[in-house]
């Protein structure tokens, strides 16, 4: 579980061993303006990107839309990016249904 990223670049790949983001684990990372996360997340915690203020982009390789616990409060300009055959999924999806404008396949 990736608990508390503290680094304060603008582009972040996390690992493809993480399988979840832990509550407030991208919180206050105002620098961050791009996120990769891998196939493999099963799980993110509430509130992982509050006051991510330049995040506009999320790409998200897992299939399976990862369960969301609480908001995520993404950005209201922020993109997420999913496998294209999963985009009706994660539109569908509890929780990632609130973000179904911003949710786009992956090329």
């Amino acid at each position: 579980m990736l608990v508390k990223y503290k680094d304060k670049a603008k582009v972040v790949t996390i690992p493809a061993s993480v399988t979840s983001i832990g509550e407030k684990a991208f919180t206050w990372r105002k620098s961050l303006a791009s996120i990769n996360l891998p196939a493999g997340l099963t799980c993110i915690g509430e509130e992982a990107f509050e006051e991510c203020e330049i995040l506009s982009s999320i790409s998200l390789y897992a299939q399976k839309p990862p369960t969301v616990v609480g908001d995520l409060y993404l950005p209201a300009s922020v993109y997420v990016y999913v496998p294209v055959a999963s985009l009706n999924a994660y539109r569908n999806e509890p929780q990632w249904d609130l973000y179904g404008d911003s949710l786009r396949a992956l090329s």
